[in-house]
């Protein structure tokens, strides 16, 4: 069974590869087949990025993303397990002044992104 924060980094997940074969591709209804089965090689291995390396953590809000990244151990720094918010929001502006993470929303959550990849 796929417990719900599983099934929200999927469908982030599976959002963001779709943003970024759209605007690679343009609309699939304009593609010769050849380039649909390239277009859908593509989206595949966008998901996989994004599953696999590219997102530290998800959440219904930013906090629960940073938490999210916090327990998978993707911060590269330990985050109390009971941090207030001011801890969080403070941990919120450094990530996001540095070179390394990208905050991004989609329809279904938030996620924090490896800016590395």
């Amino acid at each position: 069974m796929v417990d719900s924060q599983e099934l929200l980094r999927f469908l982030i997940c599976g959002q963001l590869a779709r943003d970024d074969i759209a605007r690679e591709y343009g609309p699939p209804s304009q593609l010769s087949e050849e380039e649909r089965k390239w277009r859908h090689d593509d989206l595949l291995s966008a998901f996989s990025t994004y599953l696999e390396h590219r997102v530290m953590g998800v959440g219904r809000t930013w906090q629960e993303a940073l938490r999210d990244a916090a327990v998978a151990g993707r911060l590269g720094f330990d985050l109390p397990a009971d941090a207030g918010e001011v801890v969080l929001a403070e941990t919120r502006e450094v990530l996001r002044h540095g070179a390394m993470t990208d905050w991004v929303e989609t329809e279904d959550g938030v996620a924090l992104l490896d800016g590395c990849w």
